[in-house]
């Protein structure tokens, strides 16, 4: 079964699913996102200075089953070009390039 027709069950498992998402498809880790769920609705928060990739964030953990609304709390500071979201070998513009590409075409 197709890991995008399972329906997490409960604020617990919804996390982890929104977590496990944004790790996957963007390389974002629990120490550059936070995730909070709280009746189906998730928070976002976190630091990182790529605002596609902050965006990119939300429509991600958007598309999980289950999920009822998303609020990004991820603020974007241009300053912070070294921070974990950035330092991968694939980086802000990779990402980017990747979203934007599986979403608009």
């Amino acid at each position: 079964m197709p890991a995008n027709t399972v329906t997490p069950i409960g604020d617990d498992a919804l996390s982890t699913a929104v977590r496990m998402r944004l790790e996957l498809e963007l390389g974002l880790t629990y120490d550059v996102v936070k995730v909070t769920v709280l009746n189906g609705e998730v928070t976002l928060r976190g630091r990182m200075a790529c605002p596609s990739k902050r965006e990119a964030a939300k429509v991600t953990a958007q598309s999980v089953r289950g999920v009822r609304r998303v609020l990004s709390d991820i603020a974007t500071a241009y300053y912070m070009a070294g921070s974990p979201a950035d330092r991968s070998k694939e980086g802000c513009a990779w990402t980017c390039r990747k979203f934007w590409r599986s979403t608009v075409c």
